[in-house]
Parts: structure tokens; sequence; C-alpha cells
């Protein structure tokens, strides 16, 4: 297998979203503590664990949906016959392996478990959402199947975020490597942010949905609403959970907290309403791509609300345009 086509197979345009993730939890937990080399350490790990993670998902995405991505016309290594199954498959079953001994590494037995609840998850979605395709080009799985895989793959994205936490609070040693401990040790904050991220992805989820299945604009406008909200709130949200006396502030890390979500809203909002003018599958894509890609504006907003650093929170919002400078090599969806 060529290299190119191996990062078209793992979406390297969305591999940095996953990373954004685990750094993302990383500093919202460790918020107030010095940064030291053992920091250092963990943080690497805890975003190769996620970044495996997520490549070895992708994998597997693309050889239980091969039919409909057939069908639906998508430029996907399978599908141009440059991957076979068993190798994508093989693929999978090795970067999902070494995202959980890498999340082990990173926070222990948590962290094992964590990365082990992500595969099952994301390989549990990948099947609910096979589906099958029908005469009219769409993709006809149960409500049932499609409800739960959504929730399914949200949790995974929040639970990328929990991983980074864990690893901040690992290198701390603020738990005896169980969940009990670990629990006390998560703040209001952390607990907000994963909330959003939690949310914001069922609203992509959603929206990808409607674009396999032909939804209609009710639908679109329904998301497009829900998501500017969680978008809007998120910074705000967090500033309240840590503590924030004013949700506006003369600092200069809540005015860039605030400018970097609306912005992720401008560009989503762009692509909803050319999606609800014009609601092609093609046309949808477009805001399940800019929603995944620009996810990193909204986890660097919510970091500059709970550390205040520019640094980090900038860090982060940064990924959204490695992602555009990847955007040659892969699709988004």
């Amino acid at each position: 297998m060529k290299l190119r086509t191996f990062l078209q197979l793992i979406r390297i345009q969305n591999l940095p979203t996953a990373v954004a993730d685990a750094l993302a939890g990383f500093f919202i937990a460790n918020a107030g503590q010095e940064f030291e080399v053992e920091h250092g350490r963990a943080l690497a790990v805890a975003a190769l664990a996620s970044a495996c993670l997520y490549s070895g998902g992708m994998a597997n995405n693309d050889a239980q949906h091969a039919h409909k991505d057939q069908m639906l016309g998508k430029p996907r290594p399978i599908v141009r016959g440059e991957v076979s199954l068993g190798e994508a498959h093989w693929n999978s079953v090795v970067l999902m392996i070494a995202g959980i001994l890498a999340a082990y590494s990173a926070a222990g037995k948590p962290g094992f478990l964590i990365g082990g609840i992500i595969a099952i998850f994301c390989l549990t979605y990948n099947r609910l959402a096979r589906g099958s395709v029908g005469s009219d080009g769409y993709i006809r799985p149960s409500v049932i199947a499609n409800a739960s895989g959504a929730v399914l793959l949200a949790f995974c994205r929040a639970l990328n975020v929990w991983l980074g936490m864990v690893a901040a609070i690992a290198v701390r040693n603020e738990f005896q490597n169980n969940f009990a401990s670990l629990m006390g040790n998560v703040d209001p904050a952390a607990w907000v942010a994963l909330g959003v991220v939690f949310l914001y992805f069922l609203t992509v989820i959603g929206v990808s949905l409607l674009e396999d299945f032909g939804g209609g604009t009710s639908g679109l406008k329904a998301l497009a609403v829900s998501s500017g909200l969680v978008v809007i709130a998120a910074p705000l949200a967090v500033d309240y959970a840590g503590g924030g006396e004013n949700f506006i502030t003369p600092e200069a890390s809540h005015v860039v907290a605030l400018a970097l979500s609306l912005a992720l809203l401008m560009l989503l909002m762009k692509r909803f309403r050319n999606a609800i003018r014009d609601p092609r599958p093609p046309v949808i894509g477009q805001v399940v791509r800019w929603g995944i890609i620009g996810e990193p504006l909204l986890l660097g907003a919510m970091v500059l609300m709970a550390t205040g650093s520019l640094v980090q929170g900038l860090g982060i919002a940064v990924l959204t345009l490695t992602c555009l400078a990847l955007a040659r090599l892969s699709h988004s969806t």
C-alpha cells in the first residue's frame, strides 16, 4: 500500500482534530499547574493514543461502508480499488491496539479502559451505520441504529478529550489508578468541556446522517440552530463553571476565545445556509466537513477560557489550518 493511499484511508485531513481532543483535555485538566517535562511526555502519548484510535476507526469505517461509499460516489481508497477490505481491516486492528496501549502508557488502567471503550464504541458505530442503499441512492438503516450510532460516535470524541484529562491527572498522581478516585479530581469546567464536545459532535453526526439519507431542510435548520447554540455557549459555560465572575471580561484570552467561537459559528452558518438552499448530499457534506475540521477552534476557545493561556488555546485552534493544509490528501466525510 502506498503511503498516500494509507493517509487517505485514515482520513489524514481530520487527524489533527483527534490530536486536538487530547491536547484540549490535558490543558483544561492541568489548568493552574506548571507545565513540566513529565507533562510533555504524558501529553504526547495521550495525543498519539487519540490519533491511533481515530485512524483505526477511520480505516474500519472505510471497510464497513465500502458499499455505500461506492453508491454515493465517494472517492475512497477501497472504492478506487487501491486498498482491499482485508488490508483496511488489518490496518484498523493494528492502529486500535496501538492506540489502546498508548492510552495505557499515558494514564494507566483508566487510560487502558478509556481506549478500549473508544475502540468498541467506534466499531459498533461503524457497524450500525452500514445500512442498505435504496434505489434512490440513499442509505436506509433503522431509526434505532441511527440514534444509537450518533450517540456512540459523539461519546467517542468526548472520550478522546477525557483521555487527555486523565493523562494530566495521572501525572499529578492524584488518583490511585482507578476511576473511583479519578472522578473526584475532574473539576466542573472539565465536565462542561466534555459535555460541549459530546453535544457538538451530536449535531455534526446528525448532519452527516442527513447527507446519507437525503434529509429535508427542516432537519438542517434545527441542527443549524443547535450547533450555533453549542458553539456560542461553549466558552461562556466553561468560564462560568471555572468560577468566572463575568462572561465577557477585558482579559485577552477571553476576547480571543469569543472570537474563535464567532469564527467557527460564521464558517458553519455559511455552509448550513448553502445546504438549506440546496440540500443535496455534496452540499450537506460541506457542513460535515467544516464541522469536523472546525472543532479545534471550539476546543481552543474552551482552553483559553479554562487556562487563560494564549499559547495553549491558539496552539490548538491553529490545527484547523493544519486540516486545511492536508485537504489535498483526503476527504473529511
